[in-house]
């Protein structure tokens, strides 16, 4: 039995054309019901199955990997209050660590996808310590993002650049463009009927397993 049901597609199909507080109140009842509950048994169903190769994952409940349905509308021109998807971070520290390299998905009735990597950092030091890490283990960088098993389950990698960079860096940046990212991250995208099927624990679990490599040689670059 697939963890996620149509109803719960149903319930961003009508927020979508009802999003305001109003509707949403009438309807907490099944979003608890169709939504955010089956949505953290499916979080748990993943951190299960990558038990074996990241053990770490199942150090913080699957409730604290669940990003809040409420969007920030503080300093946002766009002032509708809840997302149209869940999703979440599978990471050891959840969402309260959004730098620490690791899993994301979504699961939303118009757009689904899968990603992971560094998106962003908060100290300039931390992307250097990214790009002389890439430096001085190229030969293993590439045959990460080579990695016949990363290409057919994931993108590129992706992320903005630096349109200048210091002397370090600038003899390399011919022979590996990537040093010039400023973010390092890669994005699959679903449909979301895909979030329905039996086997999409064992998608998720294939996707996140390829990437873990490549998670693993930022957090090295990052934090050891």
């Amino acid at each position: 039995m697939p963890v996620l049901s149509q109803a719960y597609l149903d319930f961003f199909e009508e927020l979508a054309l009802n999003n305001n507080r109003e509707w949403f109140t009438a309807n907490k009842k099944r979003y608890e019901k169709d939504v955010k509950e089956p949505f953290i048994k499916l979080v748990e169903a993943i951190v299960g199955s990558l038990h074996d190769s990241e053990p770490d994952l199942s150090l913080i409940p699957a409730k604290q990997m669940l990003f809040r349905i409420n969007r920030d509308i503080r300093f946002s021109k766009d002032k509708r209050p809840y997302k149209e998807h869940l999703s979440a971070s599978i990471t050891r520290f959840g969402t309260k660590d959004k730098i620490y390299p690791g899993h994301y998905f979504q699961v939303g009735a118009h757009e689904s996808f899968l990603a992971g990597g560094a998106y962003w950092f908060e100290e300039k030091e931390m992307l250097l310590r990214v790009r002389r890490y890439i430096l001085d283990n190229h030969d293993r960088f590439l045959s990460l993002i080579n990695d016949p098993v990363f290409v057919k389950h994931w993108d590129s990698i992706k992320g903005e650049k630096n349109k200048r960079l210091s002397p370090e860096f600038t003899d390399f940046v011919d022979s590996q463009p990537l040093i010039a990212n400023t973010q390092y991250y890669w994005v699959a995208n679903i449909d979301p009927k895909m979030a329905l099927q039996d086997n999409f624990v064992d998608i998720l679990r294939g996707h996140f397993e390829a990437a873990q490599p490549l998670n693993q040689f930022l957090i090295e670059a990052m934090y050891w």
